[in-house]
């Protein structure tokens, strides 16, 4: 997560994997490309105190064997912990 992401034109190349453990002890993989990872990755590195809530939106879904794998897609919002009144509902249930 430390290195910058790299950029050709106008579009990051820069890209993320995450590999999620729920608590019920499934594995969800988190694919992240171009811009949203740039962004990611950058608030990652910014954040003080590492987010406990990830919100994302609009991710292309699939089912890789037994496991769920989500794909961001040029549509896809980021948002941690307090972004957004739901995750701080959440954060406090």
């Amino acid at each position: 997560m430390e290195t910058a992401p790299h950029v050709e034109g106008n579009r990051s190349s820069d890209r993320v994997f995450l590999h999620l453990l729920l608590k019920d002890g499934e594995t969800i993989r988190i694919y992240l490309w171009g811009n949203i990872a740039a962004s990611f990755r950058e608030r990652w590195n910014k954040s003080e105190v590492k987010p406990t809530v990830l919100l994302l939106t609009t991710v292309n879904p699939k089912t890789i064997g037994a496991t769920v794998s989500l794909s961001s897609t040029s549509s896809t919002r980021l948002f941690f912990d307090t972004d957004v009144d739901e995750t701080k509902q959440f954060l406090t249930w």
